[in-house]
């Protein structure tokens, strides 16, 4: 029997690609990404160090589970959490948009601010994921 993904809430999301290529959430606020920031007291090279040893135990519980692509999904995305920690700041940080791009983007009409808001942060955050790979 095959099992059938739900795409729940995200009813646009594609469900039918391997988890490897779900997105990342944006969210209104101050945190458009959440858990950005390493906790309090971990430094890059103690989260490396913990990825690293994370990364040796899911590949040795995954090595008969080739065709899993949720187990490989969850090990890149560590990865990419951890290049996002770096270079996430500066992707989200729209302090350097001039006023006038802002305004072509709709942020100064409330009807429009929040979509507005979601694709000029994705346009600084598609050019950080490009610089990553």
């Amino acid at each position: 029997m095959t099992r059938r993904r739900s795409a729940g809430r995200r009813t646009g999301a594609p469900v039918f690609l391997p988890a490897t290529f779900q997105g990342t959430q944006f969210r209104q606020g101050d945190t458009p990404i959440l858990h950005l920031k390493p906790p309090a007291g971990i430094d890059d090279n103690r989260q490396r160090s913990k990825l690293d040893f994370l990364k040796q135990l899911n590949e040795k519980f995954g090595a008969d589970k080739q065709d899993d692509s949720d187990l490989e999904a969850r090990v890149r995305s560590y990865e990419l959490a951890f290049q996002m920690q770096a270079s996430g700041p500066e992707a989200v940080d729209l302090t350097k948009e001039t006023d006038a791009t802002k305004s072509l983007y709709g942020l100064d009409d409330p009807d429009t601010k929040a979509f507005g808001l979601n694709c000029l942060l994705a346009r600084p955050s598609c050019r950080a994921r490009s610089a990553i790979r």
